[in-house]
């Protein structure tokens, strides 16, 4: 963690070192000096520069965050014990983080779809054909667990506006793969066989140089997924391993059985109950009729052949993480 060094040319105020302007935002008791010469404040366990503190973030020992990505990912307590250090993060512990019902959460939301309905005006006055539609999820849904962090877990949240969010990216790839695995019987395949040898699924999602239609480009885009109502949380879900000890040791303990201590990890996932706003798009001149795979079930527009792709993708495979567990589906 960054030291602070104490400004001696800011004038002393009760014997303590901190100017004017900390003054009024947070009790000057509260913060003092931690074993390692850090500034820590004793109310809320957050080590903080001046500059910080000076925003008005604490007003009376509490925080009240306007960006939910910053708060996660910066503002986090820290705990030392045989010289280890143990991250904690106390926005989320008993009842689920309630996007909407904070003013600047509310507005966010409102301003995105207002937003996305704009760029989609824009795209279609040059030339393109768009599909836009609103779905549920009925689980608890984690994009991005895997990511890096210092709590192990991870949950995607938008880096400016601080709301979960489903990228692009994501959505292509769950729809590209559950395509491979439904219509292709989990194929890949080359020029001759599979999915990379069906020239729809190649103008539908683009294709390397060993495909039948060569290196391309997909015809169909993908935008960002917002929320889109009123009922957006992010909870508190734990992983329970039950045998971590066996399986850290490399199986050189005693098996495993109940004996053995569960190992609890926590989590952020979205809350169910929670409405996104998916939008693709195709060139209205690339927007050919095409047959996808074998089935007559997929002899449609390029772009309604995609719609039908990702809305299957949603209800029955899911998206993010554990979802062979549940995770991530949506109605």
């Amino acid at each position: 963690m960054p030291k602070y060094r104490k400004d001696t040319k800011k004038e002393k105020t009760n014997g303590s070192n901190y100017n004017k302007r900390d003054k009024g935002n947070v009790s000057q008791s509260s913060f003092k000096k931690d074993s390692n010469n850090n500034y820590n404040n004793e109310a809320t366990g957050y080590l903080l520069p001046r500059d910080t503190r000076s925003v008005s973030l604490i007003h009376e020992d509490q925080f009240y965050p306007d960006n939910f990505a910053l708060m996660v990912n910066k503002f986090y307590t820290t705990t030392k014990k045989d010289d280890k250090y143990k991250f904690e993060n106390r926005l989320i512990q008993n009842e689920p983080y309630d996007f909407y019902s904070k003013p600047q959460g509310k507005n966010i939301i409102n301003k995105i779809k207002a937003n996305t309905e704009a760029i989609c005006r824009s795209f279609e006055k040059q030339g393109y054909k768009i599909k836009s539609f609103d779905k549920k999820t009925i689980s608890p849904m984690v994009i991005g667990l895997g990511n890096e962090d210092i709590f192990e877990t991870s949950l995607t949240l938008h880096h400016i506006y601080g709301i979960p969010y489903i990228p692009a990216s994501a959505i292509k790839g769950v729809v590209r793969n559950w395509t491979v695995n439904s219509v292709f019987n989990a194929q890949e395949g080359d020029k001759k066989t599979g999915a990379l040898g069906d020239p729809a699924f190649c103008k539908i999602f683009g294709s390397p140089k060993n495909s039948i239609s060569g290196e391309r480009k997909g015809r169909v885009i993908f935008l960002d997924a917002f929320p889109s109502d009123n009922n957006i949380k992010v909870k508190l879900d734990i992983i329970a391993t039950h045998y971590h000890q066996y399986y850290t040791s490399g199986g050189n303990i005693k098996p495993p059985a109940d004996y053995l201590q569960p190992n609890i990890t926590n989590f952020l996932a979205v809350d169910r109950d929670a409405t996104f706003f998916f939008n693709i798009m195709v060139k209205e001149v690339n927007n050919e009729e095409i047959k996808l795979g074998q089935s007559e079930n997929y002899r449609k527009s390029i772009l309604e052949v995609a719609e039908k792709l990702l809305v299957e993708a949603l209800t029955i495979e899911g998206i993010g993480a554990k979802t062979s567990v549940g995770y991530g589906l949506f109605a």
